[in-house]
């Protein structure tokens, strides 16, 4: 009797590779063992290759079975689908930014049996045509990529991601597997509960460890202080890509403008439109040494395994947004260092943001008016142009975009290649809303936050473990904290 092919087997028929990174081998063997789980490895840890390797597999035993893939963003999409290709995987895409005849191609090709991955956005499968294509096929493994978008707790909710159970019901229940870097005990549980997954599947956590990234918090005072230290750091030899962030659009463009024209300079912020934020992004891959200035908008997506630094120029507003943002740095495994210039004043930015959260019902009906008004302004635009057209180019875009975030998250309208009009706002809507608790979650995270800033004797990777509920360990060793404590 012929042995089944275990996971070593696999991998080496496959990619040549001999050894696993940490984590990948249990969450495989589950796999094939036809488990469903939540896999929580750091960033840059090799998640994808767990569907690149399935797809492989059943691509090689030539039974037509597909695997699909969720993934919240386009640029996230087209970097995996990229990436799956040059493994020798026959991957499709589908997103609202295919031109349509692309589209249609491709679902001739899915329905005709053609692919073994699939990468779709949740909001794909409200298209009918979509779902008739893909609900031929037999789906063999469902992956929910940045699965942490599904916690309405978390740092970077996305109402489409509540989705996502429904879509796995719709494929025939197939063993779904959730992926992310950062989720705290709330965002697993929700991950778990959108899913329907129990205590019988797996959950592999391998921790947020990051062995090659350093951390450091610089305390300074004032714009001008923070100029200088960020005039420091361009400075020196930049060998590398470098990412600075910035919690508002008015101080990113102020930062820019007050620095010499730099071709390798690059802007990267939610008021730019689609084609833009899509030329950025390839600018970003292809130069050598680019440096961004960025919103956290530049995130997911963001696939460079060299970026050596990466700068807060203003805080964020949870462990878990500045931990996925330090992330992006040393990714290759070499040696990276996260910098945050910590300003007194910029803990009122952020209680500004938890506000803006929150908009009156009011503003959220205005803004539901003028997409019900100007549908293909707001699809071509996006916020760029709700921003401008409710508020003005103010500093931020977080009030509407939290707006948009509720009347989604409502079922008011839906967008995939057209804005759809479901119905208008009720206030009964609000009032179901959790605001109350959501609000306290939000103070109770920035609180958090701010005692990690603050702290200048705890090792901040112990501190860090701490928040995800993993055991505190040693410190690491190499942060500014331990650092000072050994000067």
């Amino acid at each position: 009797m012929k042995m089944a092919a275990t996971a070593d087997d696999i991998l080496k028929k496959l990619t040549g590779f001999e050894q696993w990174r940490d984590g990948q081998e249990p969450a495989f063997s589950a796999i094939l063992a036809g488990q469903s789980g939540l896999c929580i490895f750091p960033t840059g840890s090799g998640k994808s290759l767990l569907y690149q390797l399935r797809a492989l597999q059943l691509q090689q035993e030539k039974l037509g079975e597909l695997v699909v893939v969720i993934s919240p963003l386009i640029a996230l999409i087209q970097d995996q689908k990229k990436k799956a290709q040059e493994m020798g995987i026959d991957a499709l895409e589908f997103h609202s930014a295919l031109p349509s005849e692309d589209k249609q191609k491709r679902l001739r090709d899915l329905s005709a049996g053609k692919g073994s991955l699939c990468f779709a956005t949740p909001e794909r499968f409200l298209k009918p045509e979509f779902r008739e294509a893909i609900g031929s096929r037999t789906v063999r493994n469902f992956f929910v990529d940045e699965a942490h978008c599904v916690s309405q707790w978390g740092h970077d909710f996305r109402p489409e991601y509540l989705k996502v159970g429904e879509i796995r019901q719709f494929l025939g229940n197939p063993p779904a597997v959730a992926l992310t870097a950062t989720a705290t005990l709330e965002a697993r549980a929700d991950i778990q509960k959108v899913l329907n997954l129990g205590e019988q599947d797996f959950l592999i956590n391998t921790g947020i460890e990051r062995p090659n990234l350093s951390l450091s918090v610089l305390d300074v005072y004032g714009f001008d202080t923070k100029i200088t230290e960020l005039k420091k750091i361009i400075a020196s030899p930049v060998d590398s890509p470098l990412i600075i962030y910035f919690t508002l659009i008015d101080t990113l463009k102020k930062v820019f403008e007050s620095l010499p024209p730099n071709e390798n300079f690059l802007v990267y912020h939610g008021l730019l439109p689609g084609h833009q934020k899509q030329k950025v992004f390839k600018q970003f891959l292809r130069l050598e040494k680019p440096v961004v200035f960025a919103t956290p908008a530049f995130g997911l997506g963001v696939d460079r395994a060299d970026i050596r630094k990466v700068v807060h120029f203003e805080m964020p507003g949870s462990v878990e947004a500045y931990f996925q943002e330090v992330g992006r740095a040393g990714r290759d495994g070499q040696a990276a260092a996260a910098t945050l210039f910590f300003d007194e004043e910029d803990v009122l930015i952020q209680k500004d943001f938890i506000d803006w959260s929150f908009p009156e019902f009011s503003f959220v009906q205005n803004v539901f008016t003028e997409i019900e008004r100007n549908p293909a302004a707001v699809l071509s635009q996006g916020i760029g142009y709700l921003q401008e057209k409710l508020v003005g180019r103010s500093r931020n875009t977080a009030k509407v975009e939290s707006a948009v975030r509720l009347l989604k998250a409502w079922g008011c309208y839906t967008e995939t290649d057209a804005i759809e009009i479901v119905r208008k706002p009720e206030l009964s809507d609000e009032k179901s809303e959790k605001s109350a608790e959501r609000r306290k979650n939000m103070q109770i995270k920035l609180l958090t936050f701010l005692q990690f800033l603050k702290h200048n004797k705890t090792c901040r990777f112990q501190f860090i473990r701490n928040y995800f509920s993993e055991d505190q360990g040693e410190p690491c060793g190499r942060c500014d904290n331990c650092l000072s404590q050994h000067s």
